[in-house]
């Protein structure tokens, strides 16, 4: 694993909610709100990425050199193709220099909020009041110490375009974009669906997929980086969606979003380095 340099230090902000964490509560049954996250995002190390061992400055779990090298290059090759893909200022471009832009305050929900498809309600019931997601981003970017594309683009000799993102100063994974974008549709979508028609909720899955995908379009993060933030948004369904049935209805809405209308999803289908990881989201939603 020595080409794979950690990321680094957390930026100011990052690190005050990770220094936070350790006094923060925690939901049963774990005693900890650290217990928590090391419990929830296990499935991420033996799947994704490892864990960055700050003691012995390495990095740590069974995930082979091989296979991380193996999943990195896949990445970085999803990334160019869909690269190719996007044509330069188009509509995807466009969306995502609004969900990260300064004047946003680099909100996920900035572009979504505009959408004259979904109604007034929905917008709404945009925001996760429930669940702070801050705790579950800096958490694993600090724990994980992930590279940004970039750093291994150049390291592995592939060519990437890389956007400028403002929001992109911290490790990649996982995806706040990724996360906060997924969540905060799927909130909407559980408080208003009796009332949303067959178009609205199309609508909700592409945006659902769409903010985190078009960060992977921009060079900024691995489509990985995706699957782990939506393996994330699996796992803490329960502690978001506490009415009865809310929570199976959200981890189904998010599946469908992912399965039907992601590009990052349906071009890691292309390669085999995928296989497993795919295997291993589907079953964290069914």
């Amino acid at each position: 694993m020595g080409k794979f340099p950690p990321y680094g230090l957390l930026h100011k902000n990052f690190q005050a909610v990770v220094s936070a964490n350790a006094t923060r509560v925690s939901p049963a049954p774990h005693t900890s709100w650290n217990d928590h996250l090391n419990g929830l995002i296990s499935g991420i190390e033996t799947h994704i990425w490892p864990r960055w061992n700050f003691a012995t400055g390495t990095w740590a779990g069974a995930l082979t050199p091989t296979y991380i090298e193996a999943l990195t290059r896949a990445d970085l090759n999803c990334v160019q193709n869909l690269n190719r893909n996007i044509p330069d200022n188009s509509r995807e471009w466009l969306l995502f220099i609004q969900e990260d832009r300064p004047g946003s305050r680099a909100d996920p929900l900035a572009a979504v909020r505009q959408d004259a498809r979904l109604p007034p309600a929905f917008i709404n019931n945009l925001a996760i009041n429930t669940i702070a997601l801050k705790p579950y981003i800096a958490g694993s970017k600090f724990l994980f110490q992930r590279p940004r594309p970039a750093q291994m683009a150049l390291i592995l000799s592939i060519p990437i375009t890389v956007l400028y993102a403002e929001s992109s100063l911290s490790p990649s994974l996982v995806s706040g974009h990724g996360l906060e974008g997924i969540a905060g549709v799927c909130n909407a979508f559980t408080a208003t669906r009796a009332g949303l028609s067959a178009a609205n909720t199309t609508a909700a899955k592409e945006w659902a997929v769409g903010i985190g995908d078009r960060r992977v379009f921009a060079g900024v993060h691995y489509p990985s980086d995706n699957f782990a933030s939506w393996y994330v948004a699996s796992q803490i369904a329960p502690f978001i969606w506490t009415t009865p049935g809310d929570a199976a209805a959200a981890k189904a809405f998010m599946w469908e979003a992912i399965s039907q209308h992601s590009l990052v999803y349906a071009e890691t289908a292309n390669h085999t380095e995928f296989t497993a990881p795919r295997a291993w989201l589907e079953n964290a939603f069914n």
